[in-house]
């Protein structure tokens, strides 16, 4: 247990942004395509559950997000406070990412193709960007995220 907290807070405090896919891992067992396929339709905050029906896969090199393999696959699970906290966070995170991007379009003549690329992955909720992260400390790990 110790080497698991060890190992989310160095994932914090280097502003992974695949932390929230640690926690969910860690905290809920989730596989890592599980946890790589959850949408934010798949989560609820309020009800303080997810429902995990996606699976992210790699198959001949390309990324699929498909259901998971068979209907009694799916799965409704609680969510406890690190992970409803860690969930919070990634979604203000990219609130913020969407704002950044929508600035870099502002005052661009470019073709939305031919527009400057910035470093970015999508996949489900953990879509992230290399833009500039909070340094606040985490509520519950007391590092930066």
């Amino acid at each position: 247990m110790e080497e698991a907290r060890r190992f989310l807070e160095a994932a914090c405090q280097a502003d992974d942004p695949l932390f929230v896919a640690y926690v969910l891992i860690l905290v809920l067992g989730l596989r890592g395509g599980e946890a790589l396929g959850l949408t934010w339709k798949d989560v609820d905050l309020d009800a303080r559950e997810l429902t995990i029906t996606w699976q992210l896969q790699r198959v001949g090199g390309k990324l699929h997000h498909r259901e998971t393999k068979t209907p009694g696959s799916a799965a409704v699970m609680p969510i406890p406070d690190v992970c409803v906290l860690a969930l919070k966070q990634r979604g203000e995170q990219q609130a913020a990412d969407k704002v950044a991007a929508v600035e870099v379009w502002a005052g661009n003549d470019l073709e939305r193709s031919q527009a400057p690329r910035r470093q970015s992955r999508s996949v489900g909720l953990l879509h992230f960007d290399a833009a500039q992260r909070s340094k606040e400390p985490h509520p519950v790990l007391g590092c930066g995220s």
